[in-house]
């Protein structure tokens, strides 16, 4: 009996929470952890600061230099694609070229983003007040440059009120 509950106390902290909302990957797959590969990158996901900023960990799967075009980055909501900013962008810059960063191989770059907009109205991703009425969805769509050839991975998590 012991070992049950031991077991479904390991799987109720495998879910994060994040200031009222739990969170859980939707995209590619669904998963209760933030984290998500293709073969080429692992992302995983974070809100360390509250629901702001999403912490990006990239990790370069390859033995390949691959990149980051933070030009073409977008962040998704349910309809809408989106501009990001860094953690430390001067708004005065935000509309300046972001550029690209390489990775290189099996290592890791540490980004924190967001909604260019969200910064100029102070907006969160997410928040329960809202993931209450229904899910809210937030999206990745992170370009990733390798041999000179520019491809797209996708991910998305979900806020939700249990």
């Amino acid at each position: 009996m012991a070992i049950i509950f031991a077991i479904a106390g390991l799987c109720a902290s495998a879910q994060i929470k994040i200031a009222g909302c739990y969170l859980r990957m939707i995209e590619p797959v669904m998963s209760d952890t933030l984290m998500a590969d293709n073969g080429t990158v692992r992302v995983n996901i974070d809100f360390d600061s509250g629901p702001y900023f999403a912490k990006l960990e990239i990790e370069n799967l390859t033995d390949d230099v691959i990149e980051i075009d933070w030009d073409k980055f977008l962040m998704l909501g349910d309809k809408s694609s989106k501009e990001i900013v860094f953690d430390d962008t001067v708004m005065a810059f935000a509309n300046n070229p972001k550029g690209k960063t390489p990775i290189a191989p099996h290592t890791k770059l540490y980004k924190s983003i967001l909604p260019k907009d969200n910064v100029e109205y102070g907006t969160k991703l997410f928040e329960k007040k809202y993931a209450k009425l229904r899910p809210t969805k937030v999206g990745f769509l992170i370009p990733i440059v390798r041999n000179g050839e520019t491809t797209y991975f996708q991910c998305a998590i979900e806020a939700y009120v249990k």
